[in-house]
C-alpha cells in the first residue's frame, strides 16, 4: 500500500512537472506587433525578447543581415514572429527549457560545451549579473581545471533582479543558462559564435558566451 501511495506521487508530481514545463512555453503565446528596423537578425531576436519580455538562449544563428522595415501582423504568435526575424527558411530549430525560448541554427552546430553536465552549481540568492557570473567561473573550471584567473565584463545589473539561491546537480551548461535567465525579469544569452556588437551594451561577456540583461536596457 504504501508503494502504491508512494508511486502515485511520484506520477503526479512528475505529470505535474511536465505540464508546467510545456504551460511556461511562450512560443504559442500571442506577440505584441514588433516593427523590423535595419539592424541584424541577433539584435531584432534580442530586443522583441526584451519588448515581450520572454527570455531567450541563442545557440547558433547564421550571421544575415536584417532589412526589414514592416510591421508584422496583429495576433502573430512568438514563434511565428521569431521566425520572421530569422527569415523563416525551415532551417531553425525553436524549443523551450525552464520557459526559456531556444534557438538553434542547424546549418551550423551548437557549441558542444552547452551539452556538458556540471556536476554542482551552487550560488547564494544574488543578483542576475552576479548569478550569471558565478555559473561563468563555475564552467570555466569545470571546462579547465588549470584555471587560475578570469578575464570578461559586464553591466552591474538590476539590484532588484534577484535569482535562487541554488544548488544543482548533474544539470548540463545549456539548462543552468536557462534556469538563471528564465528566474529573473528577463534576459537572453547568446554562445560566442553568434555574438554581436550590436548588442553588447547591456550585455554580461565571456569567451563562451554574452549574457543581456532585459532590465538594464533600453526600451
Amino acid at each position: 500500500m504504501r508503494k502504491t501511495i508512494l508511486l502515485s506521487c511520484f506520477m503526479i508530481f512528475a505529470v505535474g512537472a511536465r505540464c508546467k514545463a510545456e504551460f511556461n512555453c511562450p512560443l504559442e503565446l500571442r506577440a505584441k506587433v514588433f516593427m523590423f528596423r535595419d539592424e541584424s537578425r541577433l539584435a531584432a531576436l534580442v530586443r522583441f525578447g526584451r519588448e515581450n519580455q520572454i527570455s531567450l538562449g541563442v545557440e547558433s544563428l547564421a550571421d544575415n543581415p536584417l532589412h526589414l522595415t514592416s510591421l508584422n501582423p496583429t495576433g502573430n504568435t512568438v514563434k511565428s514572429t521569431i521566425l520572421q526575424i530569422l527569415g523563416a527558411s525551415g532551417s531553425y530549430h525553436l524549443s523551450c527549457v525552464n520557459g526559456v525560448v531556444i534557438v538553434r541554427d542547424d546549418r551550423i552546430p551548437s557549441p558542444k560545451w552547452l551539452d556538458r553536465r556540471l556536476p554542482s552549481f551552487q550560488i547564494p540568492k544574488a543578483t542576475l549579473a552576479t548569478a550569471n557570473i558565478g555559473l561563468w567561473m563555475q564552467v570555466e573550471k569545470f571546462l579547465d581545471p588549470s584555471q587560475r584567473g578570469f578575464g570578461g565584463d559586464g553591466p552591474p545589473g538590476d539590484p532588484e533582479d534577484q535569482i535562487g539561491p541554488y544548488n544543482i546537480k548533474g544539470a548540463t551548461i545549456r539548462r543552468l543558462l536557462c534556469v538563471i535567465a528564465g528566474s529573473s525579469k528577463g534576459a537572453a544569452w547568446v554562445t560566442a559564435d553568434g555574438r554581436d556588437n550590436q548588442v553588447l551594451g547591456t550585455a554580461g561577456v565571456n569567451r563562451l558566451w554574452t549574457f543581456v540583461l532585459y532590465a538594464t536596457g533600453p526600451t
